[in-house]
């Protein structure tokens, strides 16, 4: 391919199927879990010295279900709701990276550097959260946008903020 094409986007993507043995002491069953699958697209495109515009788009894939449509039928796709995961455009430069989009919150980002069974029914978040909860930061937030600053002796700092959280 000619060298202007030599950087395009990278396609990724993470299969974490697990069969497992559910007991909640009542009852118990064998358990075939997609655990946070997913396929994406990202990549930057630079804009002037310096600066480059950059992208993602993230799906989940159930790969346990194939995918279920808005009716709960399954879908043939596999896939369940096009860019559900951490999608967002942005800015990066020497100033940082400025993002906006749906994406994962800076208290989700610290919990994930520490989970030892991420990705997994063991998942941190899978045991402590409850599905009431009103403090759930944890989560990938919807209309956010977001500043990250440059890494300074190692460390950096990411402040979000989501105007409206609701799917409506």
């Amino acid at each position: 391919a000619p060298a202007t094409y030599a950087a395009g986007p990278a396609v990724y993507g993470q299969l974490n199927l697990s069969v497992d043995s559910l007991d909640n002491g009542t009852n118990s069953a064998f358990n075939v879990s997609s655990n946070s699958s997913r396929l994406g697209i990202k990549g930057d495109i630079p804009i002037r010295d310096g600066l480059a515009g950059i992208y993602q788009i993230e799906t989940e894939v159930n790969a346990d279900t194939g995918g279920t449509s808005s009716s709960g039928n399954p879908s043939t796709s596999g896939v369940a709701a096009f860019a559900s995961r951490n999608t967002f455009a942005g800015l990066q430069s020497d100033f940082g990276t400025v993002r906006i989009g749906r994406f994962d919150t800076p208290v989700k980002l610290i919990g994930r550097q520490v989970d030892l069974f991420q990705d997994q029914v063991g998942d941190a978040r899978n045991l402590t959260r409850g599905t009431n909860s009103a403090a759930r930061f944890d989560e990938r937030a919807n209309n956010s946008i977001a500043y990250t600053s440059p890494t300074l002796a190692g460390f950096y700092g990411i402040a979000q903020y989501a105007s409206n959280t609701d799917n409506a």
